[in-house]
């Protein structure tokens, strides 16, 4: 299959699926939403109390 053409206008667009019956009129917009809530549960992890760069004892030093 390759593409022959690109129809950008809005008007003959609805017309073609009009004529073919699968016009189902301008989509509805859904109602907006609330943003969301942040999260305000600060309870620890076991991952918090990790240290990001544990001390190793150096082997090329002892």
């Amino acid at each position: 299959m390759e593409v022959i053409a690109v129809i950008h206008q809005r008007v003959v667009i609805e017309r073609i699926l009009r004529h073919v019956g699968l016009w189902s009129g301008t989509p509805r917009m859904a109602p907006s939403r609330a943003p969301p809530v942040e999260q305000t549960d600060h309870r620890s992890s076991p991952y918090d109390m990790s240290d990001p760069m544990p001390d190793y004892e150096n082997v090329y030093t002892d």
